[in-house]
């Protein structure tokens, strides 16, 4: 039996992206939505969330499910599940929306947890069955188990200076940002200045992969440090933030009162550290005498490591600049790229040879994307977020698109950025999150693309027992960050049209996924289960930041 093609209505077209996406150009950001804390400073131009007064710092989970954020006027940590799709965050039900400090006066819709005083850097292990979290008038690491399905926390227990409950650790007075190394078996903390003193410190964790617990292996703290518990080593003065690269040899960290970058050999044994130098000053202003002379490395605040190991960049806040180095294949040491194309300062700010660009006005994070393609800052003078891109042979930076900002005139207007500076990047690549302490917000910017629909494998479906049909479908490589959107296969047979789906798809770029469409209703089961063939076109719509795209597939052949 023979069935015509369908006779599908008027040609499709595609939802026109707003003009600025089109003028911006591919990959640029541009803002989705922000959300922000009802009880703390709330953002009238925002969305609605609790727990993350005076947003701090944020992960993201490895399977790209769900966003954490840390609060640190709300000594809080709240969770959101995320829509691939579309970026957005949608908070988690009942007490699993956020966990709050029991000693603080807390959002009382938050859960109870402790060491989460002023709270701040987290960070979630590379199988995604625990997060950590630094306090840093906790001096302490709050320890979370999560689940995978639902993404809601529990904590399970803490390591502090002195805080009562928790097992006891040294170098963590001021307590701010923690990472766990790739292999999963190390966790090091920065420390710097809490009210109970400083550690100026990084402080050596294993971790027990079954239960998250941590026990301590020692700490570094910086050489004029006070502190006899630790190691002595250059540069560590005001320690802020950390990064170990992707292959587990080595660890980076930014100290502010150094205004330094410090590299460090990994033991992949042990988890143990051995100093390899430090880069600090800008142009001997500012510079630690122990550390090798750099530019425009004033109060150095973040520091990262690109996928491929082949950079370490930095925000240095009172330099307006962000700087990049070339990292040794032999041991990791650093050696920084010389300007100007090697760094960019904010075109109003920053007396350096650098590159100058925009929205740098005291920048803080600076975070390289998952293909390394392209390196994102935050900066807090302006509350900006901006975009370049990263030249893989040389690491130099190249600013592009739009910066985008709650106060500088020079970028693009957006909302709920007051004070941005931290961010944190989805795996796919599709989606940056900022923080904004005095919007009390989390802003969401989709990463632009144009639009590819996955093609469907040689235009040909197969009925599954009668009840589906299934295809195959194949997503381009040329769709940098996957392709995401959902299906329908609309055909005709004995006269009557059928429809089955639709379904969503989530590909990764260049990979395949086999979709599963079913009728819906009686009747049209009824149907399916007679056809042994029929041809029909498939309802593509591809979901991009700037919006969706419908578009019609070839005919495509059905049969059992």
């Amino acid at each position: 039996m023979r069935f015509a093609a369908p006779a599908l209505l008027a040609v499709l077209v595609a939802v026109a992206l707003p003009s600025s996406s089109v003028a911006h150009g591919s990959n640029t950001l541009r803002e989705i939505v922000c959300i922000s804390d009802s009880r703390f400073n709330h953002d009238a131009d925002c969305e609605t969330a609790k727990g993350i007064g005076s947003a701090a710092f944020l992960a993201v989970s490895p399977d790209g499910k769900f966003v954490y954020v840390t609060g640190r006027e709300t000594d809080s940590i709240a969770a959101f599940a995320r829509d691939r799709r579309t970026g957005r965050l949608k908070q988690l039900p009942g007490a699993a929306a956020c966990i709050t400090d029991v000693s603080s006066a807390h959002d009382p819709d938050c859960a109870d947890g402790t060491a989460l005083n002023r709270a701040s850097g987290l960070v979630v292990t590379p199988d995604g069955r625990f997060l950590y979290v630094a306090s840093v008038l906790g001096d302490s690491v709050a320890i979370f188990q999560r689940n995978l399905k639902t993404g809601a926390l529990t904590e399970t227990g803490c390591v502090a200076e002195a805080l009562a409950g928790c097992s006891k650790g040294k170098g963590m007075r001021g307590a701010i940002y923690p990472v766990v190394s790739p292999d999963g078996h190390n966790l090091y903390l920065a420390s710097g200045t809490s009210n109970s003193g400083t550690s100026n410190a990084v402080a050596v964790f294993n971790r027990d992969g079954s239960t998250g617990a941590l026990t301590e292996l020692g700490c570094l703290t910086d050489a004029k440090s006070s502190d006899p518990d630790c190691v002595k080593t250059a540069g560590l003065n005001g320690a802020s933030s950390l990064a170990v690269s992707a292959d587990g040899r080595n660890v980076y960290v930014s100290a502010t009162g150094s205004s330094a970058v410090t590299a460090f050999s990994r033991n992949v044994t042990t988890g143990g550290l051995s100093a390899l130098g430090c880069i600090s000053g800008d142009s001997g202003y500012r510079q630690d005498p122990a550390c090798t002379g750099g530019i425009g490395l004033q109060f150095v605040q973040f520091v990262s490591v690109t996928a491929d190991g082949k950079n370490v960049y930095v925000g240095a806040t009172d330099s307006h600049t962000i700087a990049g180095f070339a990292r040794s294949p032999a041991n990791g040491a650093l050696t920084q790229l010389p300007p100007p194309d090697g760094c960019v300062k904010d075109f109003d700010n920053g007396d350096n040879p650098c590159r100058p660009g925009f929205g740098l006005s005291l920048p803080l994070a600076v975070i390289p994307s998952p293909d390394g393609k392209f390196v994102y800052t935050g900066s807090f003078g302006y509350g900006t977020v901006a975009s370049f891109k990263r030249d893989p042979a040389t690491g130099s930076l190249a600013q592009f698109g739009p910066c985008i900002s709650e106060e500088d005139s020079r970028c693009d207007r957006g909302k709920g950025l007051r004070r941005a500076g931290f961010l944190a990047l989805s795996p796919d690549g599709r989606n940056v999150y900022a923080n904004a302490p005095t919007s009390s917000a989390v802003v969401v910017f989709g990463r632009s693309q144009t639009p590819f629909p996955p093609a469907i494998a040689g235009n040909r479906g197969k009925i599954v027992k009668r009840k589906a049909v299934r295809l195959r479908l194949r997503c381009s490589a040329l769709a940098e960050t996957g392709c995401v959107g959902k299906i329908s296969l609309v055909g005709r047979g004995s006269a009557k049209r059928l429809k089955l789906g639709p379904v969503t798809f989530d590909i990764r770029s260049g990979g395949s996924k086999l979709i599963t469409l079913r009728p819906k209703g009686r009747a049209k089961k009824k149907l399916l289960r007679r056809l042994k063939r029929f041809t029909a076109r498939a309802l593509v719509i591809t979901t991009e930041p700037g919006g969706e795209v419908e578009r019609t597939s070839p005919i495509v052949k059905v049969s059992r």
